[in-house]
């Protein structure tokens, strides 16, 4: 029986293939992990912690998401510690705000005022203040406290945000709905 010289020509072709993608995968990351480390090493000391501890917070978050929840708590709370030790107010917002949706996923709700409250104290970035407004209302609305629903969703609308307001006034519409006007 004679061979299939086109069939083994196509079989090699296809093997080959295969091998060079696989090979350029790996040198693709390769050169994706060498760039990394050369532009981390030209950071400086302070952008090289910020990098650190926001790389820790992304593995925090994935801890979180996949249910590993005590070394995720344990991330965020070192996060929390260095970055309040470095008066890096974004660090500490964000991590905050992680655990401030944790804690309402798990219906916490004084937890995740605690850490709402922490947020809105620190200020980072006057514009956020309506949505951290609303978030408060929302928390408040889960924990049937109907006056601070109003009380923040009235200055939640105050922003310039129309998404924010919107559904602030939405909250406010359903409020005076079950009160009966």
């Amino acid at each position: 029986m004679k061979p299939n010289i086109m069939l083994k020509s196509i079989i090699i072709m296809i093997l080959s293939v295969f091998c060079l993608s696989a090979c350029n995968t790996k040198h693709d990351q390769a050169v994706i992990i060498n760039e990394e480390a050369v532009r981390t090493d030209s950071l400086s000391p302070e952008n090289k912690k910020n990098e650190y501890l926001f790389s820790l917070y992304k593995s925090a978050q994935t801890n979180l998401f996949n249910g590993n929840e005590n070394k995720a708590l344990d991330t965020l709370e070192y996060i929390l510690k260095e970055a309040t030790a470095d008066d890096k107010k974004d660090i500490q917002s964000a991590v905050h705000n992680l655990l401030s949706r944790y804690y309402e996923s798990k219906n916490d709700i004084k937890k995740a005022l605690y850490h709402n409250n922490v947020v809105h104290d620190l200020r980072i970035n006057r514009k956020d203040i309506p949505s951290n407004n609303l978030i408060r209302a929302i928390l408040f609305e889960k924990i049937n406290q109907p006056d601070s629903v109003e009380y923040y969703a009235k200055l939640a609308q105050m922003g310039n945000d129309t998404y924010v307001a919107d559904v602030a006034y939405t909250l406010l519409r359903n409020l005076e709905m079950e009160r009966g006007n």
